[in-house]
C-alpha cells in the first residue's frame, strides 16, 4: 500500500505533501485547465479528485487528463 505522503501517479514513487493531490512534477505535467479546475475549493472539489484517480486508475497520461468542471 503506497504512503498517503507519495505521490498516486503509478510509476512515481516522488513525495507529496499532504495537502497536494500530485508531486510538483506530476502536477505540472497535468494541462493548464485541469490545474485549475483542481485548485477550485467548492461542493464538487471532491468529485474533481475523484475523476483525477479515475483517470490515473484507468492509466490516462497525465497530459491526457481533462477535468474541467
Amino acid at each position: 500500500m503506497r504512503s498517503p505522503t507519495t505521490c498516486p501517479v503509478p510509476g512515481c514513487d516522488e513525495a507529496k505533501a499532504p495537502r497536494q493531490y500530485l508531486c510538483p512534477g506530476c502536477w505540472v505535467t497535468l494541462t493548464p485547465a485541469t490545474r485549475t479546475a483542481l485548485n477550485k475549493h467548492d461542493g464538487i472539489a471532491m468529485r474533481r479528485l475523484s475523476d483525477l484517480y479515475e483517470a490515473l486508475r484507468q492509466g490516462t497520461a497525465l497530459h491526457q487528463i481533462e477535468i474541467s468542471r
